[in-house]
């Protein structure tokens, strides 16, 4: 819950990407697809391809350099 906030200001930073949220409580087939041992993880997708992962809260401008260097 400490992400959702951060995540609502990426969103709206950079309105050209998609962010979505999985409840692994909910999901277990997701977690187990994308090897998420802890929560929360981040996986950041480029063209249908892993190109970073962060596990832990991170600030909305780690966040953002991280974007802002794919997109």
């Amino acid at each position: 819950q400490m992400l959702t906030p951060i995540l609502s200001e990426l969103d709206k930073k950079y309105s050209n990407i998609e962010i979505y949220k999985v409840n692994i409580d909910e999901s277990p087939n997701t977690s187990i697809l994308y090897g998420i041992n802890s929560v929360p993880t981040m996986i950041f997708f480029k063209d249908g391809e892993e190109v970073e992962r962060k596990v832990g809260v991170e600030s909305l401008e780690s966040l953002s350099k991280i974007v802002g260097d794919f997109v």
